[in-house]
Parts: C-alpha cells; sequence; structure tokens
C-alpha cells in the first residue's frame, strides 16, 4: 500500500512516524514549502511541492490530509480525483 501524507506538521509527522512503526515502506509526502526537513524519519521519505506532482508520479493508494483545515477542502477535492479509492 502507498501513502501519501498531506502536510508535514505535527499532525502529518505523528502519522508518518505511525506508519513507519506499523512497517509500512511506501510512504511520500507533499508539503507546500520547500525548506528542508529534519530527523531520521525523513531519510528515505520522497517530498513533493505539487499536490498534482505527488499523485501523478507517485501514484498513492491513500492520501492522509493533514495541511491546514484551510486547505483540506482544495486537497481532498483533488485526492478524489485521482485516487482509485476514496472514502
Amino acid at each position: 500500500m502507498r501513502f501519501l501524507i498531506c502536510g508535514l506538521g505535527s499532525v502529518g509527522r505523528r502519522h508518518l512516524r505511525n506508519l513507519q512503526k506499523l512497517g509500512y515502506t511506501s510512504i511520500a509526502a507533499y508539503r507546500r514549502t520547500v525548506a528542508p526537513v529534519t530527523g531520521h524519519e525523513f531519510d528515505s521519505l520522497q517530498i513533493f511541492d505539487s499536490l498534482e506532482n505527488a499523485l501523478n508520479l507517485f501514484k498513492p493508494d491513500v492520501a492522509i490530509i493533514c495541511n491546514p483545515t484551510s486547505l483540506h477542502y482544495q486537497t481532498a477535492n483533488l485526492c478524489q480525483s485521482r485516487l482509485q479509492h476514496f472514502y
């Protein structure tokens, strides 16, 4: 299963750590900011600064929306149009 985490604030990082603890390795992230992230949990993480690129190139099965609340609708709407399963 391929996971895309949309947003790498505290909630996104918590989801990332939880997925890694569960043994998932196919995880990517989308964040609008291009500033570097630090921490060992990001060592093998592919990070996109474009949601469309993340969806087209990474082709996730699941998107976890953790970006600012004001961006949830826009992010979910684009994910819904690109993901095979959306709930």
